[in-house]
C-alpha cells in the first residue's frame, strides 16, 4: 500500500503543532511501526503541563491548555480531510482518538473557563467538538477538492460516532437530510410561498451529498437506526415534517429516497450504485435490529 502524502498547509507552523502532526502522520502511514497507544502517550507528553524541558521551545512560555487542544484537534481534523474516506488510515485515525479517550494523563483534570469549567483529560476529549465544527465551516464545497474533503471528514466523524468517542450524530442527520429530504424552491426571488421540490436533480451537488450520506449509513448506520433519539437542531428538509432527530419514520424516508435516486435514469451511474448499496445496507440494519 502506498504512503499517505499528508501536510499541514502552513509554511511556518508552531513547533509543537509540527510535532503533533509528525506523530499523527507517522501512525497513519501503512508502513508505520508506531502503535496508536504509543502515539497517544506521545501526544499526552506534549500537553503543556506534561511536557519535558527538552521538548519545550526555548525562550517561550508554555501555552494554555485550551490553546494546545485547539491546535492539536485542528491537526487531527485537517489530516482527516486528506485521508480518503475508505482508507484503512481512517480507522487508524479514529482508533488514535479512542486511544486518547482511554488514556490516563499525568494531568487528569484541566480548567477551560471559556468552555464551562473543568474537564477530564483525556476522557472527555475536551474541545474536540468545537474545533471540529469550526473546521467543517471552513470547507469550501464549490470545488471537487472541497467536496472530497467534506466526504473525508464526514467519514471520520461517522467513525468517531460509531466508536463512541464523540456524539456527532448531528452531522450525520444533517448530511442525510441535506441529500435526501428535498428542498424549497421559488419561481423568483420574491415568490411566495416556496415550492417543495421532491424530484431528484442530477449533478455534482447530488453526487456529493449522496456519497456523504451513504458513508454515514455504511459506517455508522446501526447507531443512527434508533427510534425517537433527540438530536438538537436537526429539523432537516421540507419532505420531513416530523420532530428533529432520529426516528423509524425518518429512517424509512431516507431509505425510500436512496431507492428513488438509485432508479433515476439521469443520475450518474456511480451515484446510483452508491445509493442502491446504501439502501441495501439500511435494509440489512433493519433486519438485524428487528431480530436482535
Amino acid at each position: 500500500m502506498s504512503a499517505l502524502h499528508l501536510r499541514l498547509d502552513d509554511e511556518d507552523p508552531w513547533i509543537i503543532e509540527q510535532r503533533i502532526f509528525d506523530i499523527v502522520n507517522n501512525v497513519l502511514q501503512p508502513s508505520s511501526t508506531l502503535s496508536t497507544t504509543a502515539a497517544a502517550r506521545a501526544l499526552d507528553g506534549l500537553f503543556p503541563e506534561n511536557r519535558c524541558e527538552e521538548d519545550q521551545p526555548e525562550g517561550k512560555a508554555r501555552e494554555s491548555a485550551g490553546s494546545f487542544l485547539w491546535h492539536m484537534w485542528g491537526v487531527f481534523h485537517k489530516v482527516a480531510q486528506q485521508v480518503p474516506h475508505a482508507s484503512p488510515a481512517q480507522n487508524r485515525l479514529a482508533a488514535l482518538v479512542d486511544e486518547l479517550r482511554h488514556l490516563s494523563s499525568d494531568t487528569p483534570i484541566i480548567s477551560l473557563e471559556s468552555w464551562g469549567g473543568d474537564f477530564r483529560l483525556w476522557e472527555s476529549l475536551p474541545l474536540l467538538g468545537p474545533t471540529l465544527n469550526d473546521e467543517c465551516e471552513g470547507i469550501d464545497e464549490t470545488s471537487d477538492g472541497g467536496r472530497q474533503r467534506r466526504r473525508n471528514v464526514n467519514a471520520y466523524m461517522a467513525r468517531l460516532t460509531r466508536d463512541g468517542s464523540a456524539d456527532l450524530r448531528y452531522h450525520g442527520v444533517m448530511a442525510l437530510a441535506g441529500a435526501l429530504e428535498g428542498e424549497l424552491v421559488r419561481a423568483h426571488a420574491h415568490a411566495h410561498p416556496a415550492r417543495v421540490k421532491s424530484e431528484v436533480t442530477p449533478g455534482p451537488a447530488l453526487d456529493s451529498g449522496v456519497s456523504v450520506a451513504a458513508d454515514w449509513i455504511s459506517i455508522c448506520g446501526p447507531t443512527l437506526f434508533e427510534e425517537d433519539q433527540d438530536v438538537a437542531s436537526t429539523l432537516g428538509g421540507p419532505l420531513w415534517d416530523g420532530k428533529p432527530g432520529l426516528s423509524r419514520a425518518r429512517w424509512q424516508l431516507w431509505e425510500a429516497r436512496f431507492g428513488a435516486i438509485s432508479e433515476h435514469d439521469e443520475v450518474d451511474d456511480e451515484t446510483r450504485r452508491v445509493a442502491r448499496e446504501a439502501r441495501q445496507r439500511m435494509e440489512e440494519i433493519e433486519r438485524a435490529g428487528t431480530t436482535a
